[in-house]
């Protein structure tokens, strides 16, 4: 399990309404849900930072994938 503090902008990004139903879709309302807005921490399970991940980047290039980068970028080497 590793802990990662997100910024204003980061939570702000995460917190975005979801539209649709798909596996990103389900993977942000599901990180929401883990979210401590007022703290910004988010608790991730070594499975959490493995699909945030494959979604950033194995999946292509466009909104899904640069909206979950915003969030996680900076933090994507302390997750490893």
């Amino acid at each position: 399990m590793k802990t990662v503090t997100l910024d204003a902008a980061e939570i702000a990004s995460l917190m975005q309404p979801t539209v649709g139903q798909g596996g990103f879709q389900g993977l942000i309302q599901y990180l929401q849900g883990k979210l401590d807005q007022q703290t910004g921490r988010i608790d991730l399970t070594d499975e959490d930072r493995g699909k945030i991940c494959r979604y950033a980047y194995d999946y292509g290039n466009g909104g899904w994938e640069n909206q979950l980068k915003s969030i996680f970028g900076n933090h994507l080497g302390e997750m490893n």
